[in-house]
């Protein structure tokens, strides 16, 4: 519009991810754990960086912010609550470096990074036999990020959805995605000389 745009970067570098991991498993009762240590290092990674031009247009294109890594640790259960009910419970703590090598007004700086996920899956009847159901209901729950010149807030989703076998060969499912559980996103992006906020 007047005041704001978007455009590509040719310069922009690919990102490429060396990941490292140790992962343990067990079982307790019916319930499945697990325990995920990892090193994530991503070399040219992307973010967003707003810049005003010469006709006071804010330009926001992607550049190569320099070098992330991730230190941290996944845990994870599942099981069976009733029947028919069970549950997955995901969350994941990790410490993040941001080293910058492309230039600007931000420094490398260390931070920390989280989020989880909840899921609680109801089952009736068998899969592909008519009358059979499937309800799901998912909820994600992710901290701030920070990408070097982009920051997000954290916010938090839901998705609900329903499956029902009609016939043996017909089924509908009904899906409502992005359910919020906060009032809106919130982006703050940085440049040489300009920050904006987008409130998503």
């Amino acid at each position: 519009d007047a005041t704001t745009a978007q455009a590509g970067n040719p310069l922009l570098e690919p990102q490429f991810t060396d990941s490292y991991e140790v992962r343990l498993r067990g079982q307790v009762a019916r319930h499945n754990l697990e325990l995920t240590a990892f090193r994530r290092t991503t070399t040219d990674i992307w973010s967003f960086r707003g810049e005003v031009d010469a006709d006071g247009v804010l330009v926001t294109r992607p550049f190569n912010f320099g070098s992330q890594a991730l230190t941290g640790a996944e845990v994870s259960a599942r099981g069976p609550i009733l029947e028919g009910l069970r549950y997955v419970l995901t969350a994941n703590l990790s410490d993040q470096s941001l080293d910058q090598d492309g230039g600007g007004p931000l420094p490398s700086r260390h931070s920390a990074t989280w989020s989880g996920t909840a899921q609680l899956e109801y089952k009736d009847g068998q899969d592909g036999r008519a009358g059979a159901d499937r309800v799901n209901f998912t909820f994600r729950y992710f901290g701030p990020t920070d990408t070097g010149f982009t920051r997000v807030e954290a916010f938090s989703l839901g998705t609900f959805t329903w499956s029902h076998q009609f016939t043996d060969r017909l089924s509908g499912v009904l899906t409502v995605q992005n359910i919020r559980f906060v009032e809106g996103r919130e982006q703050i992006t940085t440049g040489l000389l300009t920050q904006s906020r987008d409130l998503f």
